[in-house]
């Protein structure tokens, strides 16, 4: 006996609600960038493309939080207010990070492979 389609639909609805919502992410390649305040500010600015990216994710997200994190510690998690546009790819982070990690991140400032990764929503 086929089951009927109505069933079938109402399942499909109570699954879509239980549903966990999955957060997105997407990775940021820093162009250039120095840490300053003894280790307390990160100063970028993203590759060109990065830049653009930002700009619609976050034009995708408003309304809701956003981390930015470096090897899995978030940096920052404000609520998007609007999309932030940064033609110039300049950001500044707060870092509240260990010195073993600041200077993993000066390193990879300084070989030009640093990435810093946004999740939508922030959990």
């Amino acid at each position: 006996m086929p089951f009927p389609k109505r069933a079938l639909f109402a399942v499909f609805a109570l699954l879509s609600m239980a549903a966990p919502s999955w957060a997105e992410s997407l990775n940021l390649r820093v162009a250039n960038g120095q840490i300053s305040d003894g280790g307390k500010t990160l100063s970028v600015t993203l590759a060109p493309q990065s830049g653009r990216d930002f700009a619609t994710f976050t034009r995708m997200h408003v309304g809701e939080r956003m981390a930015i994190s470096f090897e899995n510690n978030v940096l920052i998690a404000p609520t998007l207010r609007g999309a932030i546009f940064a033609s110039s790819g300049q950001l500044s982070l707060p870092l509240g990070l260990p010195e073993e990690q600041v200077q993993r991140m000066r390193d990879q400032l300084q070989r030009g492979d640093l990435f810093l990764r946004v999740t939508a929503p922030a959990e």
